[in-house]
């Protein structure tokens, strides 16, 4: 199961009065019990004090309902003019992995080559407004099996509503780290099922560049429209990142 937090000053207080929910087969996920139930971008509820299932057709995603599209195509901001906590979140996601024959080598240095207990990974996301009238998403995560921090995925967006007699169209740029993870319905592979895997077990090696080929070693910049909440086109160009500056992020 997964959980999240609302504020950091929360986080101690859980680690320590929380249990963990466990479960094996391949893939166990341990979440961290905190004031708001789980969802794949928590900020939402944060900021509007809706539940989860107003943005998404799963508990933690993947695909998003009309209400969170317009949440993340109008930059990640939404209020119903009450106080509630900063989109600030957090998600920690374990494995317990056993494999049918053991691996060799060991899966992972600083591993075993079978039943190994992980930390897969534990990342803090910020959704919500940034200066000038943007909006951002960001993530930042520490890779437990590879020790190590990096940028994870990043979007930036800015938008202008328009109107057209009676048709409502909204206009916006969109700065990005990760090919498709800026996509309105969340269907695409940053974001597709299934988005859990061990990262000690064995996987195919053959994939499509798309499908996490290019993540975080890219940066993207493009434009967007959304006609009368019905249609969505955009084009956005990718270069990549400097090696240097890649390897700093990470």
């Amino acid at each position: 199961m997964y959980y999240t937090f609302g504020l950091f000053k929360r986080i101690a207080r859980s680690l320590f009065e929380r249990p963990f929910g466990a479960a094996a087969g391949g893939v166990l996920l341990l979440g961290l019990l905190a004031a708001t139930p789980a969802a794949a971008l928590p900020s939402f509820a944060q900021q509007t004090g809706q539940p989860c299932n107003a943005c998404h057709v799963g508990a933690f995603g993947p695909q998003l309902k009309p209400y969170a599209r317009d949440f993340k195509l109008f930059g990640y901001q939404s209020s119903d003019g009450l106080s509630h906590e900063p989109p600030i979140a957090a998600m920690m996601i374990g494995s317990f992995t056993h494999t049918q024959d053991a691996q060799q080598p060991a899966a992972a240095p600083d591993f075993a080559p079978n039943d190994n207990l992980a930390v897969d990974q534990v990342s803090v996301y910020y959704a919500g407004k940034a200066p000038g009238g943007w909006g951002v998403f960001a993530q930042a995560t520490y890779d437990g099996v590879g020790h190590q921090f990096n940028l994870d995925n990043v979007d930036i967006r800015k938008v202008k509503s328009l109107e057209f007699g009676d048709t409502d169209v909204a206009v916006g740029l969109d700065f990005n780290n990760n090919p498709t993870v800026q996509d309105a319905w969340n269907s695409t592979p940053a974001w597709g099922y299934p988005y859990n895997q061990s990262p000690l077990g064995a996987t195919p090696a053959a994939a499509a560049l798309i499908d996490g080929g290019l993540a975080h070693l890219v940066a993207g910049s493009g434009a967007y429209v959304y006609w009368n909440y019905k249609y969505y086109a955009e084009v956005t160009v990718y270069a990549p990142l400097d090696p240097v500056f890649a390897g700093r992020l990470g």
